[in-house]
């Protein structure tokens, strides 16, 4: 549907910025040909993702790095993480990404073909015998006998020499330009997969000279993996001791501030116009501005992926109700309001934000906020736009007269859901245009939305 179709590559969350600063540490790192490992920390659905594509992109086109992306959930086959990384490079190798612009010359062409040919080799020991699947268990073992531990020395000699020449084939890389390894969705593999990928990330790339090596990563769920692999409850500074081992430090990434609505559900935006009296067929700009600005009010907060939720399951159930019938933006506005205020609430019975404009509430429940202070805050907002809504120096059968407006006709839609409508009135509201088609519209997808869910 339209949000499977929107528009790629917008930086909604407005991460230019953090983009810049991080090619710009990057950028250091590699004129001081530093070895480092660091993090960027930030909770699923901040757009880590969208932010490390355009970060490589940007270091592709700079030509002063190989860069290579390591996706740790797409190889998670892999029973050990070396072999994944490697076959990564050699993806790359042979898809003529990281190679010399003197390639076409004899002395790059024959570079390549060694490299390719010692990382090959390389993949093949560490395959041999199954080298540091569980060495752990190997350790363990060597207090059983001789034997046991003769076993134990020979694979942990197998392991080192195969590193040894991991390592000397990344060194050689990196006398030509530095060595970038991206690493993703280390959030999506099983803990103890995720911790291992860590300590061969450490295995290999400590130490080694104009290599930088960034691991996206949330923090947070991290530290429970390393408590559930440890199978007890370390103390919070001994999990940030041992995390350290692997990071020198980390960039925070929080949500964002959201933006370019209309761009990204340019679909489901579609679904609407202006058709009541006096009105243009689209808003002016000053009016979808003020649209824009009203949704990155209400979502902020919100990560991006659960805001993507919202809109895709707006645009379904409405869709499915208003049998392609144009309806006034005043409904999307209501629609992304509704679902956002229930999602946040965490119960569907909201009637108070029908009753806003005389309200003194300031709790909205749930724990969508970080602190009180901010879910003060937010209530203030709403109630804000709920008043900015009608005239309030005018009141007609003793409710207040609803403004014209896009903001003000999605407020009186909310207050339809949990109040009849009469002789243009419905609890604080009072607006003589007839409705029935968008009061009827409203109630619908209040009924749906228990019904009707998203994966």
């Amino acid at each position: 549907m339209g949000i499977e179709n929107r528009e790629e590559g917008l930086d909604v969350l407005n991460r230019d910025s953090f983009i810049r600063n991080l090619i710009r540490i990057t950028g250091t790192l590699s004129r001081k040909k530093k070895g480092c490992c660091f993090g960027i920390d930030g909770v699923w659905g901040s757009g880590k993702t969208f932010v490390l594509e355009r970060f490589e992109k940007k270091m592709k086109e700079d030509g002063q790095f190989y860069v290579y992306h390591y996706n740790c959930w797409k190889y998670d086959y892999y029973q050990e993480p070396v072999i994944a990384i490697i076959a990564v490079i050699l993806e790359c190798i042979e898809g003529g990404m990281q190679v010399d612009k003197d390639m076409a010359k004899a002395d790059g062409a024959i570079f390549w073909k060694n490299i390719k040919e010692e990382l090959a080799e390389a993949a093949g020991e560490w395959c041999k015998n199954k080298i540091g699947v569980n060495l752990i268990g190997i350790v363990d073992k060597t207090v059983n006998g001789i034997t046991e531990v003769s076993n134990g020395y020979d694979m942990l000699h197998e392991f080192r020499e195969a590193l040894e020449k991991t390592q000397k084939i990344i060194r050689q890389m990196a006398e030509r330009k530095t060595v970038l390894v991206v690493v993703d969705e280390l959030d999506r593999c099983l803990p103890e997969y995720a911790i291992k990928i860590l300590e061969r990330l450490h295995h290999i790339f400590d130490g080694l000279e104009n290599v930088v090596v960034i691991v996206s990563m949330d923090k947070g769920q991290l530290k429970n993996s390393v408590r559930q692999i440890f199978g007890s409850e370390p103390g919070r500074k001994n999990i940030d001791v041992y995390l350290r081992k692997f990071f020198a430090f980390h960039m925070s990434l929080d949500n964002g501030t959201a933006g370019m609505y209309c761009k990204k559900y340019g679909q489901y935006f579609a679904l609407f116009g202006n058709l009541y009296e006096g009105a243009a067929e689209t808003p002016e700009p000053e009016e979808m501005e003020e649209i824009e600005k009203f949704f990155a009010k209400i979502l902020q907060g919100l990560d991006m992926r659960t805001q993507e939720r919202i809109f895709r399951k707006a645009e379904v159930i409405h869709e499915l109700i208003a049998d392609g019938k144009v309806c006034d933006y005043s409904v999307m506005v209501f629609e992304i309001l509704y679902l956002t205020i229930v999602l946040r609430a965490g119960e569907k019975d909201i009637d108070w934000l029908a009753e806003l404009i005389e309200s003194d509430r300031s709790e909205l429940g749930g724990d969508t906020f970080a602190s009180k202070e901010q879910e003060i805050e937010y209530m203030g907002m709403l109630q804000d736009y709920a008043r900015r809504g009608v005239d309030l120096s005018h009141m007609r059968n003793g409710s207040y007269i609803v403004c014209n407006t896009v903001l003000g006709r999605a407020f009186f839609w909310v207050a339809n859901i949990f109040s009849g409508y009469r002789n243009g009135v419905c609890g604080q509201y009072y607006y003589p245009v007839q409705a029935e088609f968008e009061i009827n519209l409203v109630r619908y997808f209040s009924d749906l939305m228990d019904i009707i869910d998203l994966d």
